[in-house]
């Protein structure tokens, strides 16, 4: 496995998309309940090669990424050829995983409060590999918008 197992929750979501890929390995809803009755070993590499196949195609294009913690924001845009880091960090007693964070941000973004670091790179190795690695350590994929409005301010 290339990647890692798609969780509960992601399967549910792409529940008709998992039944079109069954349907290319010639498994209909039948045959299927009778496998994960019968053969654990041939359902696990059915969900893993599934998994690697997701992973693949969102992580093939261009990218949005943010990850959160109690203090900094990185928002990164994994593009084709390089990837680009915008880290906001915060010098007071504000979370950043406050949801009302971006109204406060934008207001003081230019403050003593806030170090903005920006940086761009081509990627070291094999690029899918470092951004599913940003996942891993928990950015999660974003629309880009909120990266825009940053990248626009500063």
């Amino acid at each position: 496995m290339k990647y890692s197992r798609l969780s509960k929750e992601q399967f549910n979501l792409l529940n008709k998309e998992f039944s079109n890929y069954l349907a290319t390995l010639s498994i209909d809803k039948l045959k299927w309940n009778l496998l994960k009755k019968k053969n654990k070993v041939n359902v696990d590499k059915i969900l893993d090669d599934f998994s690697d196949l997701v992973w693949d195609k969102v992580i093939s294009e261009k990218v949005y990424l943010i990850h959160f913690s109690k203090k900094q924001v990185f928002f990164f845009l994994c593009d084709l050829k390089f990837i680009e880091l915008i880290s906001i960090s915060i010098n007071s007693e504000i979370n950043l995983k406050n949801k009302n964070i971006w109204k406060w941000i934008t207001k003081n973004i230019f403050s003593e409060n806030v170090d903005i670091f920006h940086s761009k790179k081509k990627y070291l190795e094999d690029r899918k590999i470092e951004i599913f690695e940003l996942i891993k350590m928990g950015s999660i994929i974003d629309s880009g918008e909120t990266y825009t409005k940053i990248k626009n301010l500063i």
